[in-house]
């Protein structure tokens, strides 16, 4: 395999002792080298490693279909990887004296794991869902540009969710076009943002919680509440906006912008 990235097996391998540390750069050669089987079989295996069985086999079964999809027949990688995850049993990440850089604001304490899922939206988008912690339940609404496996470990956003994830079920998932999620899709529009976010919260069995939307996702959080107010106890929104740029005043703004999108 030759790469042109910072990415290659050799640093994923490097890595192997810390899996957590691994994922982000195993993932990203996935997504370089969607072709290659030893990469898919790699990161199935430090899911495994990391605690994330179920995740490593459905990412198993998305190998298979992406190989499928650029003409490749699995030669045997992927079932070896398989038989592994069903095998593997997951390390003590808490005893374990692997440095963690993602953790280093809290040293001392253990953080809460997240567990990586997948569901299918009305349209058959597949979405990828985290639910993370103990305690009443609170969903964070997809926004633009996440990925629930890079923010977990990213310096901008890991403090806050794993402090939420402290004292409360914390869910999060990647919008259709996002992440985790299916990035091929049928339909961006605003309705489908919101089914994906109907999904994701009957995929995590909850029946009332708190939501918290972020950016784009306020507007989501607000759809979602006016739906379904039986559902939502509290609605927490943060940068958000009243209006989209497509109803500005000024039509200078919306004709740039209508330029950039």
């Amino acid at each position: 395999m030759c790469c042109g990235s910072e990415f290659s097996l050799p640093l994923v391998d490097r890595l192997k002792a810390d899996p957590e540390a691994a994922l982000p750069y195993a993932r990203a050669l996935a997504e370089i080298e969607p072709q290659d089987e030893a990469v898919w079989a790699r990161l199935a295996v430090l899911l495994a490693a990391a605690g994330r069985r179920r995740e490593a086999e459905d990412q198993c079964d998305l190998a298979r279909r992406v190989l499928e999809e650029h003409g490749r027949v699995p030669s045997g990688l992927l079932l070896k990887a398989l038989q592994d995850v069903r095998q593997t049993t997951p390390r003590d990440l808490a005893t374990s004296g692997a440095s963690r850089p993602a953790e280093a604001s809290f040293p001392n304490e253990v953080h809460p794991h997240q567990e990586i899922q997948f569901c299918h939206a009305p349209d058959g988008v597949r979405i990828a869902y985290a639910a993370t912690g103990q305690g009443q339940p609170i969903v964070k609404t997809g926004n633009w540009l996440t990925h629930l496996d890079y923010d977990w470990q990213s310096p901008v956003w890991r403090h806050w969710m794993r402090q939420l994830a402290r004292d409360y079920r914390l869910v999060r998932y990647d919008e259709r076009g996002n992440g985790l999620s299916d990035w091929d899709v049928p339909d961006l529009s605003f309705d489908t943002f919101r089914l994906d976010l109907e999904t994701v919260v009957d995929a995590a069995g909850l029946d009332r919680f708190a939501l918290f939307g972020l950016s784009k996702g306020c507007s989501v959080a607000i759809a979602y509440a006016v739906r379904h107010p039986e559902r939502v106890t509290h609605l927490v929104l943060y940068g958000g906006y009243a209006r989209g740029w497509a109803l500005s005043d000024s039509p200078d703004e919306v004709a740039q912008n209508r330029a950039i999108d």
